[in-house]
């Protein structure tokens, strides 16, 4: 089995826990813009930290002048570089939940916004075995 069919058979077989972790985040009312949903912004950046250190990053917050910025490292001996960006919400949260119907994924941020924060590192998850 080559590396790549390593990677795509590790992605089938998390998807529903892949899912998970992105409706997860989808869910979190993590409205930057509005001062109101101030903690859950920086629950959002907690819990992201948090699911780093479980796929054994170094993982911090870093507080700027708005909202914290999680920075997660591994320095592997290769020296390779990845950077995941992924931005919080700053629109208001729509009514419903996160879904998945037809292949096609609904909830407010699910495709834009949080989900470069899931989705980068479920990658490394996938490389990594």
């Amino acid at each position: 089995m080559s590396d790549l069919d390593k990677v795509l058979a590790h992605i089938d077989a998390d998807l529903d826990n892949a899912l998970d972790r992105l409706f997860r985040t989808v869910r979190m009312k993590s409205i930057s813009t509005d001062p109101a949903h101030a903690a859950e912004t920086r629950r959002c950046a907690e819990w992201h930290a948090a699911d780093q250190e479980g796929i054994g990053f170094a993982s911090e917050l870093r507080e700027t002048p708005g909202h914290p910025v999680v920075l997660a490292r591994d320095h592997d001996a290769a020296g390779t570089r990845i950077l995941f960006y992924g931005r919080y919400g700053n629109r208001p949260h729509g009514q419903g939940d996160a879904t998945v119907e037809f292949s096609r994924q609904d909830g407010r941020g699910a495709s834009d916004e949080e989900e470069p924060f899931d989705r980068g590192p479920d990658h490394e998850r996938a490389a990594s075995g």
